[in-house]
């Protein structure tokens, strides 16, 4: 008499499955939050870059800058102080980028506007990322608007900006003006 063989899995196999799930699981579920969290850091050293070449355009170049901040939309773009700026194109370097002039163009009225290159384009944070609060010596704002303003001689006064993830992490970036630099402060550790 011949036994006829089932089909479908044994126990031990369905078992053996669920563990290799498991074991996948284990090792991508960490690599995702790392990715979520290197979202936020790469995001917070950016704005850092920004913060800290104003600070040495506006003392190589004698003209004040500023980081704009728009909390409600997000976005962030460096501004510099210019006078009666004319509309001519940019010139570009031989590598096809905007070549920034040094030199601060002077007139009667100083303004300030969107420096040119890519400094100077509106920014916009990535969808899971908010600027939750700006601390400044006016207090603390969590919406609207916010100048980190950079004098001729590279002063500013001090803020920390902080940006979170949907996760709830947080990153400060801490304007630090008698260290004449930016710290980024993990606020999860």
């Amino acid at each position: 008499m011949t036994r006829r063989r089932r089909a479908g899995f044994t126990l031990i196999e369905l078992m053996a499955v669920v563990a290799l799930f498991i074991l996948m699981a284990a090792l991508v579920m960490p690599n995702l939050s790392l990715f979520q969290g290197r979202k936020l850091r790469d995001r917070a050293e950016n704005i850092a870059d920004h913060l800290e070449f104003a600070r040495q355009r506006s003392v190589m170049t004698g003209a004040p800058h500023r980081l704009y901040i728009d909390m409600r939309e997000g976005t962030y773009r460096l501004e510099w102080s210019v006078a009666g700026a004319t509309e001519e194109p940019a010139e570009l370097d031989e590598y096809g980028r905007v070549a920034l002039s040094l030199a601060p163009q002077r007139t009667a009225e100083a303004h300030f506007e969107p420096m040119p290159g890519r400094f100077g384009t509106t920014t916009q944070l990535p969808e899971e990322l908010v600027f939750a609060s700006i601390e400044s010596d006016q207090g603390i704002i969590d919406d609207g608007e916010f100048v980190v303003a950079f004098e001729p001689d590279g002063t500013t006064d001090y803020a920390a900006i902080t940006i979170e993830d949907e996760a709830g992490q947080q990153l400060t970036l801490e304007v630090r003006p008698l260290a004449d630099a930016v710290g980024i402060i993990d606020e999860g550790r």
